[in-house]
């Protein structure tokens, strides 16, 4: 079983044309992967962090530096500049080294940070060839991933996907 956490899952709303607000569910990582999610926890729980967690793998290293680099961000660019190195981080990350719920969380989240940088107006920071790369090795490692599950992880996706509302997909 791979650091994916499936059911403790992070929300965010997503905003489209003619669908204001729609909230979509993804699985956590370790102890640092995710939106809002460090040392454990979600930043607004009741509940204190564990006493200094560490990271479970190289990948939740990336997701631990890329929080300590957003808590210090005091500006989009510096907010950016996390991003693209925790894009940089999770390409780095040996493939032996992790499982295949890493290899398919490490290429969900860095498309998701692509989306950040676009979102913020600063995919001028990569080259267009390197965003190309990085995308194909995103994908990839999306599909390994998933090839690569065990069952217990094929589970968890199957579960993540039936809870999902794709509603707006198709509308």
């Amino acid at each position: 079983m791979s650091a994916v956490n499936w059911h403790n899952p992070f929300h965010v709303n997503l905003d489209f044309p003619g669908h204001d607000d729609h909230p979509v569910s993804a699985p956590t990582y370790g102890n640092f992967g995710g939106p809002s999610y460090s040392a454990g926890q979600f930043l607004d729980s009741p509940n204190p962090a564990p006493a200094n967690p560490v990271p479970v793998d190289a990948l939740d290293q990336a997701f631990q530096d890329h929080d300590a680099a957003s808590g210090a961000a005091a500006t989009a660019a510096e907010q950016s500049a996390a991003d693209l190195a925790l894009i940089q981080a999770i390409q780095a990350v040996d493939p032996g080294m992790i499982d295949a719920g890493a290899g398919l969380y490490g290429g969900a989240a860095t498309l998701a940070m692509v989306e950040q940088l676009a979102a913020r107006g600063d995919l001028d920071l990569l080259p267009p060839e390197a965003l190309l790369a990085i995308a194909g090795e995103a994908i990839r490692d999306i599909g390994e991933g998933l090839a690569g599950l065990d069952a217990e992880d094929a589970a968890g996706v199957n579960a993540w996907l039936a809870a999902q509302d794709g509603g707006w997909l198709f509308s």
